[in-house]
């Protein structure tokens, strides 16, 4: 689907308020001291509609959490990588909170991009110019290099004063 401008700057503007991106970091046990860094991003709100338009251009899914206490029930749509990347190239020029986090992103699969050979015969899950996401090596610089775009984020994503 090719997006108007303006429907870029309106999904922007959701995502500076209600979204976030994340790296996460997971221990591959079976592999010994291997660690898999994962980028994903998730949008919330306690109206479905927006969540669900976002989802018909990008993919994800949506689940909701049931509140109680008058409180409404929240929804959130969540992006796995390809589908973050895709949604972060598309709104990046019209964003105005979250642009340092979607430079942290761009940077990690770059990291990827020049530091993960590819396995023969493998491909990432969800398939991403057909470099390996959640490679096994681990190159202490590479692996260096991830924590960093981790602690980056950690660090953007923090509430409070900084």
């Amino acid at each position: 689907m090719i997006l108007t401008e303006i429907e870029k700057a309106y999904i922007a503007g959701f995502f500076d308020g209600e979204g976030c991106v994340h790296i996460s970091k997971k221990l591959r046990k079976k592999q010994g001291k291997n660690y898999c860094y994962s980028l994903k991003s998730v949008i919330s709100n306690t109206k479905l509609e927006p969540l669900k338009y976002i989802k018909n251009i990008f993919g994800g899914s949506v689940s909701i959490q049931y509140r109680k206490n008058n409180h409404k029930d929240n929804y959130f749509l969540q992006l796995n990588i390809k589908s973050t990347i895709n949604l972060l190239e598309n709104i990046y020029p019209y964003l105005r909170i979250k642009k340092e986090q979607a430079n942290v992103a761009f940077n990690l699969i770059e990291i990827k991009k020049n530091y993960s050979p590819l396995r023969k015969g493998k491909r990432l899950s969800n398939g991403y110019d057909g470099f390996v996401i959640d490679s096994l090596y681990s190159d202490k610089e590479y692996i260096e290099l991830q924590e960093n775009c981790k602690q980056e984020m950690n660090r953007l994503n923090k509430k409070g004063k900084n």
